[in-house]
């Protein structure tokens, strides 16, 4: 337990350091970018933009810090916590957002401001929750910080910090793609078929989230056997959900037209690519719970990192040189992530092997 406690320490107070380089980094760059520009928008709005963007990455640093909570949960088998505060964060955005529209001025400011302080500060109580009740033997203490944790940490740490990044890169420049390439009402469409068929990769991830830490424990007891039974059971169910994927094609007018009315034009084919999107996420994720359950992380590190660079010129060139429009940008990451499929289930029985032998 105390050396639990000083790996949490070294953690937090690591993490801190790390997030304060980087707002420092974007407060100094954030002088010097003309986001009206990179938003492809009114230029009236260079001086909101400046300042919901400080807003927006000053909270985003902060968050770094404090999700460390949902970590903990996770590695304590207790993933429910996790599924918990985000669906506490949806609640209050949600509630938030009523209360702003109905009874206050709006503004995008207001809005960038309640999308980032809400998630932050319901991650903050929970920290204080946790390190006050459950977890009070673990609480951060300065005192356990060590350098040589902070580099027992920096190993794996540092690589899941990197592939978080590139996930990043690779998920959400997709709105900046849009709408630099096209215009910011573009986004609509591809956000709406976007949340819609992201119910079936949220459904399968509140399922397949507790196997993370049970594959790191059984993995630590050299259970190969429990590790192959929940693999398999874990591959059906990905083929399961993609069934339910490809359904959502077949009905999808229908839901864009109850959901959003007739004024926002989704076309068949971009419901068709987030599908494919949306099918091909499910079926990498057994292998990518497997192999971040075990810690051999180099081969998903180096994937991630290529597929993020990857990704922003090849929606380019098939959203605009091969005229596919906004579904281009959507199959550029399909392309992503059938790189993996092909590379982590032969990672996945190369390392099953590698542990029958052992």
């Amino acid at each position: 337990m105390q050396l639990a406690k000083a790996y949490i320490s070294s953690s937090y107070f690591f993490i801190t350091i790390i997030s304060a380089s980087l707002f420092v980094l974007f407060y100094i760059a954030n002088l010097f970018i003309d986001w009206t520009k990179v938003f492809n928008t009114d230029v009236n709005l260079v001086s909101d933009l400046s300042l919901i963007m400080l807003v927006v990455f000053g909270c985003f640093s902060i968050q770094f810090i404090v999700k460390l909570i949902s970590t903990i949960y996770i590695a304590d088998q207790r993933p429910a916590m996790q599924g918990l505060i985000e669906l506490l964060t949806q609640i209050l955005l949600v509630a938030s957002v009523f209360v702003l529209t109905n009874f206050f001025s709006s503004s995008l400011l207001m809005f960038s401001i309640i999308f980032s302080i809400v998630p932050l500060l319901l991650l903050v109580f929970f920290n204080l929750y946790a390190f006050n009740t459950d977890y009070q033997d673990l609480k951060p203490s300065f005192k356990l910080f060590k350098l040589e944790y902070v580099i027992d940490i920096m190993g794996l740490g540092m690589k899941f910090f990197v592939i978080q990044i590139a996930a990043i890169v690779l998920y959400t420049t997709d709105n900046l793609i849009i709408t630099h390439l096209f215009s910011p009402a573009d986004i609509i469409p591809y956000n709406v078929a976007f949340k819609y068929f992201s119910i079936v990769t949220m459904g399968f991830s509140i399922i397949v989230t507790p196997f993370w830490s049970a594959i790191t424990d059984a993995y630590a007891k050299h259970d190969i056997l429990w590790i192959k039974k929940s693999m398999t059971n874990l591959i059906k169910l990905s083929f399961l959900f993609s069934i339910v994927a490809i359904a959502m094609v077949f009905i999808a007018g229908w839901v864009y037209e109850i959901w959003v009315g007739e004024e926002v034009v989704i076309s068949k084919r971009l419901s068709i690519f987030m599908s494919l999107f949306v099918i091909t996420t499910l079926l990498t994720q057994p292998f990518i719970f497997f192999i971040n359950g075990t810690g051999k992380i180099n081969v998903q590190l180096g994937l991630g990192v290529f597929s993020a660079l990857l990704n922003i010129p090849l929606s380019i060139f098939f959203a605009k040189n091969l005229n596919f429009g906004v579904s281009g940008v959507i199959l550029a990451t399909i392309v992503a992530n059938v790189m993996g499929l092909v590379v982590y289930p032969i990672y996945y029985k190369k390392t099953i092997r590698k542990l029958e032998i052992e």
